[in-house]
């Protein structure tokens, strides 16, 4: 069971499978988006204040900047400057409220006290039965579609 599942995430993690469809990457390519921006959406990776920027200038739909925060999030932590740069640029309200809400996930998650397992048994392991105890924790899961 365990073998099946590491395999199904290998394989999905080694296709390349993007949230966006490929049609939806060509046509923010073809608005004249930044590179670094599209390989941001492409590769399923956080965007910056300067990509969502840069999607708002090109006319790239506010849909497409909501749904990779909601999927993919951030890994940094939103300061108020940044904030004040994307108003200036005129992002969309909904646009700043899911780049804050992504922010929120982060900071959640890296405050959250790590479990600590100690094994009562290190030496015991049955030969061929397959017990053992494996700790996992969360992370954001991308689903492909």
């Amino acid at each position: 069971m365990k073998t099946a599942l590491f395999a199904a995430v290998a394989v999905a993690s080694l296709a390349g499978c993007s949230i966006h469809p490929r049609q939806q990457l060509a046509t923010i390519r073809a608005a004249g988006v930044h590179p670094e921006t599209v390989a941001h959406l492409s590769k399923n990776t956080p965007l910056t204040p300067s990509d969502l920027i840069d999607l708002k200038k090109r006319g790239i739909p506010e849909s497409v900047a909501i749904r990779h925060l909601d999927s993919i999030g951030i890994d940094y932590e939103v300061r108020k400057e940044d904030m004040e740069r994307l108003r200036a640029a005129n992002v969309p309200e909904r646009v700043r409220e899911a780049l804050m809400r992504a922010s929120d996930r982060y900071v959640y998650w890296r405050s959250v006290p790590r479990a600590i397992y100690v094994d009562p048994f290190p030496w015991y392991e049955p030969v061929g039965f397959g017990f053992g105890y494996t700790y996992v924790r969360h992370h954001h899961v991308r689903h492909c579609r």
